[in-house]
């Protein structure tokens, strides 16, 4: 069964903490490791990035569930492709905070998200970045 990347951008919902932020990643480091799901997320006062690698239909799954999640909102989709090799296979949820780089990635509207700043390949060369 082929393996998959996925990337989205959502913005946090107002109150979102980072005691919110470390439930989530105690949460998706246990349902990870448990379902052969690898990524990284980072998360600034307003913003999620994420990026996850696994089966199609395991990655999938976990897409739809991240979707509906009241932690954020306007959840958007930046890439999706068929993978040879994992990226983050060290990790079953790595974290980074994010820094004013994600802005130069977003564009000069914090919060709009500008495909000219902001797509697949930049958002992933971001996320591995500390590798």
């Amino acid at each position: 069964m082929p393996e998959v990347r996925l990337i989205y951008f959502s913005h946090a919902s107002e109150g979102t903490s980072l005691q919110d932020v470390q439930e989530i990643l105690e949460a998706a480091r246990d349902f990870n490791q448990e379902s052969g799901i690898t990524g990284k997320l980072c998360f600034a006062t307003h913003y999620f990035l994420q990026v996850i690698e696994g089966s199609r239909l395991d990655v999938n799954r976990l897409y739809a569930s991240i979707v509906k999640d009241k932690r954020h909102y306007d959840v958007e989709l930046i890439g999706y492709e068929e993978i040879q090799d994992r990226l983050f296979s060290e990790w079953s949820m790595d974290y980074a905070p994010m820094t004013d780089e994600i802005d130069q990635l977003i564009g000069k509207d914090r919060g709009e998200i500008n495909p000219e700043f902001l797509n697949y390949r930049t958002a992933l060369d971001y996320l591995k970045s500390d590798l």
